[in-house]
């Protein structure tokens, strides 16, 4: 550990630490930390291990991050693998590894061309969805939210990419490659690709000619 500054945690090398009230958590080598942690910016391009909860102001996870607990942060960025056993908050969501988050997912706006598992609610005013590898949650829920694959049907190392979630609901919701129970906003485009269970919208109602919607309803307010 360098420490350059003593509220400042770096990690180079291996090491266990405990939690507290930190500027800069820096961890590049393997750095498993004990207790609840709360810091300015965290940071991990190697592996590690938080057993307690985070509150960060940004947060940048590169390499391997496991949590046992939440994580709250404002802008998050995710180019490595991401495990939280609760939730995760963040104003910003920059998704292009592998999240997988056991609770709920709540965010201002959700941005992914990775894989996600959410087991509870996926919940962000803008949700861009861009799949290159399988994609999973519990329920989906926002505004604007629009999922799409570049190549049809084929993601990354030629494996079939997707999204599967039991209900997703929106005011705006453009769907690619997804598969779900109940679909339901106000205006509802299913893609190619899709397999819904129900669709139910307000305003207005379009399918792909390839799209499987078993049973479309208008909501009538």
């Amino acid at each position: 550990m360098k420490e350059g500054n003593s509220s400042d945690l770096i990690v180079n090398g291996m090491g266990n630490f405990s939690g507290g009230t930190y500027r800069n958590i820096e961890i590049n080598g393997t750095g498993s930390i004990r207790g609840d942690v709360e810091c300015e910016e965290f940071e991990c391009s190697g592996m590690a291990k938080v057993t307690g909860n985070l509150k960060a102001g940004a947060m940048t996870a590169d390499g391997m991050s496991k949590f046992d607990g939440n994580v709250e942060c404002g802008k998050l960025r995710v180019d490595g693998t991401l495990g939280i056993s609760h939730s995760l908050k963040a104003d910003e969501v920059e998704l292009d590894g592998m999240v997988n988050v056991k609770g709920d997912l709540t965010a201002e706006s959700f941005k992914s061309s990775g894989s996600f598992t959410v087991g509870g609610l996926l919940n962000a005013e803008t949700i861009d969805i861009g799949m290159e590898m399988r994609c999973q949650a519990g329920e989906i829920g926002g505004e604007d939210i629009k999922v799409h694959m570049d190549r049809a049907g084929i993601g990354m190392w030629g494996k079939p990419a997707g999204l599967t979630a039991g209900t997703i609901e929106g005011d705006n919701i453009y769907l690619e490659y997804t598969c779900a129970k109940v679909v339901r906003g106000g205006s509802v485009n299913i893609g190619p690709g899709c397999r819904i269970e129900l669709a139910e919208y307000k305003d207005s109602f379009t399918k792909a000619d390839d799209a499987v919607v078993k049973e479309c309803k208008k909501i009538i307010s």
